[in-house]
């Protein structure tokens, strides 16, 4: 079962790298922009409440559908985890529902994000838990058919370049012997140059145009 929603506006091949850049420019601040209290993992009331709650009903139905099916150990991934915080909440759900055995990776390109993740994330004796950085235009690890649910949330696909897509989503299927959760902003979305709160980037602006009339000045002093 695959569950998409939006539709892609991908990023051309020399903003990548930018993209990255973005979000470890962003820190800490990030979680708390995208994610709202990182330490209360279902409360979904920040600017992204609805939409995160429309995601987490499906994702949710899914585990209780798996269990209901008799799975007690399954298989997760999330491509472009971020600080990790669905894939925590995904852990958080299926060890409550009663799942034995949970093998779960979550992979990054931002290195930063990466080690957000790794600091916040919960242990159980329960859960086997890889985080690492890597890059969605390569080919994933994980064999044919071997994953129960596969994440690949918000932006992710909207930072891999277009002629790239064709082959990340045969990737993604390919692994997915169970559910595929994938969604993307709207055609006509902004690429990501900054990835913060709005208030943030306004304060960057005037800071960016201080430091250029400071510049200024000393010039037109010279």
């Amino acid at each position: 079962m695959a569950t998409s929603l939006g539709h892609a506006n991908v990023l051309p091949e020399k903003h990548l790298n930018e993209a990255a850049s973005a979000y470890a420019a962003a820190g800490r601040r990030y979680c708390s922009y995208a994610d709202g209290d990182g330490r209360k993992l279902f409360d979904f009331t920040g600017r992204y409440g609805f939409a995160d709650r429309e995601i987490w009903t499906r994702i949710d139905a899914a585990l209780e559908e798996l269990l209901r099916a008799g799975r007690r150990q399954i298989r997760i991934l999330d491509a472009g985890c971020g600080p990790g915080t669905w894939l925590q909440r995904t852990l958080a759900r299926a060890l409550e529902l009663g799942f034995t055995r949970i093998d779960a990776r979550g992979f990054d390109i931002s290195p930063d994000m990466v080690a957000l993740a790794q600091e916040r994330a919960q242990t159980h004796a329960s859960v086997s838990l890889r985080l690492e950085e890597g890059d969605l235009r390569e080919p994933l690890a994980e064999e044919t058919g071997s994953i129960d649910l596969c994440l690949c949330l918000y932006g992710v696909l909207n930072h891999i370049p277009r002629a790239a897509l064709n082959n990340v989503a045969a990737e993604l299927v390919r692994v997915t012997g169970g559910h595929l959760f994938v969604t993307a902003r709207t055609v006509g979305s902004l690429p990501t140059i900054f990835v913060d709160a709005v208030e943030k980037a306004a304060t960057s602006c005037k800071t960016m145009n201080m430091t250029a009339l400071r510049s200024s000045s000393r010039t037109g002093a010279a």
